[in-house]
């Protein structure tokens, strides 16, 4: 197995011998889903911990049309009414007071489902995100459907292990790393790293590209 590295890519590119045919198919799949989007919106949230009833205090989207130029985008702060975990405060540093006086999720609900409807939303590690947003419009209408029926959604994290062909760590802060973009700050908040996310998003989108056509 070839150990792939940034400057090995730059040098050879990657082809389709790299791969086998289920992760062709795969990667075309995902490929033939961005073809069809007119932009791309980078999707990311902070919560209150990980578990089944996690709160979301954070929610950012950034939005580029494909020339990667900004298209708009959404951010916003909500109180989850309970205390994060010291394992989510060391991840995105929001303190609970300063979450005290925010609005509640259900303030933002209606505006962030019609912004995201019908467009193409890049998450990175779908499955917590999703969860947590469909757990907040639970609480507000246990009706509603999911609210990834609304939307096509792409996991990046999927993209990034489709292509890795040897890299071992596929994170945002080690993607950020692989192609040398630095993050500012010792947090995470949601709506610096969707802007993070778009870049390396494009680069993995190129690689992409490498693969199925050369």
């Amino acid at each position: 197995m070839t150990i792939l590295t940034p400057q090995l890519i730059q040098t050879t590119g990657l082809v389709p011998e790299m791969f086998d045919n289920r992760t062709l198919y795969r990667i075309e799949e995902i490929f033939c889903e961005l073809d069809r989007a007119e932009t791309l919106v980078f999707l990311d949230t902070e919560a209150t911990g990980n578990g089944v009833s996690t709160r979301l205090v954070e929610v950012g989207a950034y939005e580029v049309d494909l020339n990667e130029q900004p298209a708009g985008g959404i951010r916003f702060r909500v109180n989850p009414h309970r205390k994060s975990s010291a394992g989510a405060k060391k991840v995105h540093g929001i303190y609970d007071c300063e979450l005290e006086h925010c609005r509640e999720f259900g303030y933002y609900a209606d505006e962030l489902r019609a912004y995201l409807r019908g467009k193409t939303v890049v998450i990175h590690d779908k499955t917590s995100d999703l969860r947590w947003l469909n757990y907040e419009y639970s609480l507000i209408d246990p009706t509603l459907p999911p609210i990834e029926t609304e939307m096509t959604v792409v996991d990046s994290l999927e993209i990034a292990k489709l292509l890795s062909a040897g890299r071992r760590k596929n994170g945002l802060d080690a993607l950020c790393r692989w192609y040398g973009y630095e993050r500012s700050g010792l947090y995470h908040d949601a709506y610096s790293d969707a802007v993070l996310l778009s870049r390396v998003f494009f680069e993995l989108w190129w690689e992409m590209d490498d693969v199925l056509n050369g």
